[in-house]
């Protein structure tokens, strides 16, 4: 690629994109990424995950611009001497929210930047991890009374036998307040702050560093991922992503995550994008 080659925002989904099923980076798409960073590209995380549970991966990356962290609620990376960007929970939608909906869920957690409120772990061993800069707070079922400062996700399991048709209701009452998303095959749901998406915070990054919208990747495997994949022009559903995904993406990459797909992909994209 030459000097005069334009530069792109590359945006990557972890957990079954940029990660490999084992939960880490192939030493092939770490040294791509290291070389494509090197060459001036921006290269960002677009994640569900809090920052504690991906700063190691942009550390071993080397990644020094911002990150989008809990689904586009927080843009911060600690190697900038800068602010973080928060978009919270309006959190008296999501405490009146919360406790009308609890016939229906066996647990649910809170989390801020740097706490974790909880009322039964044995549902969320995928949060639980990283801990050592995080406060924790675990109470029964009216914990979520005890969160006041700026909530970035909400995640609740839905009970054996009750339905996302009993819940989506309760939480529609809130829709000017905040948005919510069902998971796919799974027992779980999440409130999130209204307006606030993985594509919304990635234009704020690309803006920053006056990246036209035209050169911004992006790639993605899940429910999570829908606006994202369809704000932008150059998004990749990676081989392994969910089926209901494809409307949603312009491409679909040739290889899955644990066979070095974003490589495969990205350097195919080049080749015709000089």
């Amino acid at each position: 690629m030459s000097t005069s080659s334009p530069k792109y925002l590359i945006s990557f989904d972890l957990d079954g994109t940029l990660l490999n099923d084992k939960k880490t980076i192939s030493f092939r798409t770490k040294r791509y990424i290291k070389k494509l960073i090197s060459q001036g590209h921006i290269i960002t995380f677009s994640s569900g995950r809090s920052y504690r549970n991906l700063e190691k991966y942009a550390k071993e990356l080397g990644i020094t611009t911002p990150l989008i962290m809990n689904n586009g609620a927080l843009i911060y990376n600690e190697a900038l001497d800068e602010e973080k960007i928060i978009h919270s929970i309006d959190l008296e939608a999501l405490k009146k929210a919360t406790k009308l909906i609890l016939p229906y869920i066996d647990s649910y957690l809170c989390e801020t930047y740097d706490s974790l409120y909880y009322d039964d772990e044995k549902y969320f061993n995928f949060v639980f991890f990283n801990l050592e800069k995080t406060f924790l707070f675990k109470g029964d079922e009216d914990i979520i009374d005890q969160v006041n400062s700026e909530a970035l996700c909400f995640v609740a399991r839905i009970k054996e036998g009750c339905t996302k048709e009993q819940i989506e209701p309760i939480i529609k009452q809130f829709n000017d307040k905040v948005d919510y998303r069902f998971w796919w095959g799974d027992h779980y749901f999440e409130i999130v702050p209204k307006g606030v998406s993985k594509a919304h915070s990635i234009a704020i990054v690309a803006e920053k560093y006056k990246i036209p919208k035209e050169n911004i990747i992006v790639f993605g495997d899940a429910e999570n991922d829908i606006e994202m994949l369809q704000s932008f022009q150059h998004s990749f559903l990676m081989k392994n992503g969910h089926e209901k995904l494809r409307p949603y993406a312009k491409y679909i990459t040739k290889k899955d995550n644990n066979h070095n797909g974003i490589v495969q992909a990205l350097k195919s994209f080049f080749r015709t994008h000089k």
